[in-house]
């Protein structure tokens, strides 16, 4: 009877060790692009690159405008002209009281 309980014992044991593992789940096959896509996928990124690129360089360029003008407006600054006033109209005299001082 003991080895009858020891084979029982095996049996389930062996049994309950063996089932099959569960299939993984499935999951839906990806279709390939076709050749125009991946086209199109490769200039869309290609563009992205350029158009931050762009961006990048538009913001220097309007930094470099700045300083320029900045530096335009310090020379101005400081080389000012200077328009000198026109000399007063006398008439022909020099003095004030009418007559030609000697």
């Amino acid at each position: 009877m003991r080895t009858r309980e020891l084979l029982v014992t095996a049996v389930l044991l062996a049994g309950a060790c063996t089932h099959p593992k569960p299939p993984p789940p499935t999951r839906p096959l990806r279709i390939q692009d076709s050749p125009p896509e991946q086209q199109d996928a490769l200039n869309g990124a290609a563009r992205l690159g350029l158009e931050a690129e762009q961006q990048r360089w538009q913001i220097e360029a309007a930094k470099e405008l700045d300083h320029i003008k900045a530096d335009q407006k310090e020379t101005a600054a400081s080389h000012k002209t200077v328009i000198p006033m026109p000399a007063p109209q006398t008439g022909g005299r020099t003095a004030p009281d009418g007559g030609s001082s000697d």
